[in-house]
């Protein structure tokens, strides 16, 4: 269960736990700071909430390894096309086309 882990600012995010993740309901980037500090070396997903792509984006540089990988999610309706922009842009980054 420590493998996908998932931060939201939402109580409604708990349903991923359905399909396995780790669910950690967070009111700041300071909460989000400490939990990161405790998380597992198996972690191979974090995926978060759109309202903490900033902190991710800043947080994601720093890192050295391949894993985790990070997923940001739209958990607002009004986030689904700037999430879906983004994944577009991502891929395109990634593979040097664009596939969606």
């Amino acid at each position: 269960m420590d493998e996908l882990i998932l931060f939201s600012n939402k109580p409604t995010a708990n349903v991923f736990k359905a399909i396995g993740f780790l669910v950690h309901i967070v009111n700041d980037e300071e909460e989000l700071l400490e939990i990161l500090k405790e998380k597992s070396k198996n972690v191979k997903i974090i995926a978060y909430d759109t309202h903490f792509n900033s902190f991710f984006n800043e947080y994601a540089k720093k890192q050295k390894d391949i894993y985790p990988l990070y997923l940001s999610l739209p958990l607002d309706e009004k986030d689904n096309g700037k999430a879906l922009s983004e994944m577009k842009e991502s891929i395109r980054k990634s593979i040097g086309i664009d596939l969606l």
